[in-house]
């Protein structure tokens, strides 16, 4: 059988008598050694922009300098420390992912031809996007709320998944839809978010931004074009939601939200050069 990619290639080198088809065997004809070494330039570049579908597996330690891209299921054993990460399929760790600069996440919902007997969902045509786990499948005879559970031989493209609901639909157009979430995280201890300053917050708010305040101590998030707190709602003991709490020094200038009115209790100190604003039409309440 032709070894035409780089994982046909054998670590025996007795094995190796051809490459692409061309004879590399003992005995073998001069004209071929160039055709070969062309041949073997050609698997290589396959292998560097990922045409021939291989896996690719790194023994040792992987040293990635510049910006990364994975665009099919991404699989990383053990702690995995990265600079900026792109990532435009799926992709997991068993361990600490630490991303020194920035990740970003993008999705594109698939479109494709398949057939499913039982809970395998054989992928044929790859048209567009990518498969992820929990894609929501649509398509004609496909059993409403299917989603993909687990890949077989896929990777998001052509092969084979386990599907959520045992059905049988005959070769059809599938849709893979992502679910809301852009980032979905299964575990039960926590998440660790940006912790800084006031002074360290962005330069430049973006809506949407949460972050913890360790100068007011308490979350915050970006909206409304500021900075505002997040979880300040009613407290009390056990499951109790009764008391709302508010602190009795005004230390930094605020103004109250265009088109809302506001209200605080007790005996309030606003520190000096402290400007509290109050819009027209809106109302501050002491009690």
């Amino acid at each position: 059988m032709p070894k035409n990619k780089i994982s046909e290639w054998s670590a025996t080198p007795s094995s190796n008598t051809d490459v692409g088809g061309i004879n590399i065997a003992e005995g073998m004809a001069p004209s071929d050694v160039n055709n070969a070494i062309r041949e073997i330039m050609a698997q290589v570049k396959d292998q560097q922009v990922g045409t021939d579908g291989d896996n690719f597996t790194v023994g040792g330690n992987l040293a990635v300098t510049g910006t990364s891209a994975f665009t099919g299921a991404s699989t990383f054993t053990g702690a995995v420390t990265l600079n900026n990460l792109t990532v435009n399929g799926s992709f997991s760790t068993d361990d600490t992912l630490s991303i020194a600069n920035k990740l970003a996440i993008s999705r594109t919902n698939f479109v494709g031809t398949g057939a499913i007997a039982g809970t395998t969902l054989t992928i044929t045509v790859a048209t567009s996007g990518a498969l992820y786990i929990g894609s929501l499948l649509t398509g004609t005879g496909v059993t409403a709320g299917t989603t993909i559970s687990a890949f077989v031989t896929g990777t998001g493209g052509v092969g084979t998944y386990t599907v959520s609901i045992s059905q049988t639909v005959s070769s059809t157009a599938i849709t893979g839809t992502v679910n809301d979430a852009t980032l979905s995280v299964t575990a039960t201890d926590a998440i660790l978010v940006p912790v800084g300053t006031t002074t360290q917050r962005p330069s430049t708010g973006v809506e949407g931004y949460i972050r913890y305040n360790s100068t007011l101590d308490r979350f915050e998030g970006y909206a409304n074009s500021a900075w505002g707190q997040l979880g300040a709602g009613a407290t009390g003991g056990g499951a109790d939601n009764v008391f709302v709490e508010n602190s009795l020094i005004v230390t930094t200038d605020y103004t109250i939200t265009a088109g809302k009115s506001a209200s605080s209790v007790g005996d309030l100190t606003i520190n000096s050069g402290i400007t509290v604003t109050v819009p027209s039409g809106s109302r501050w309440v002491i009690l």
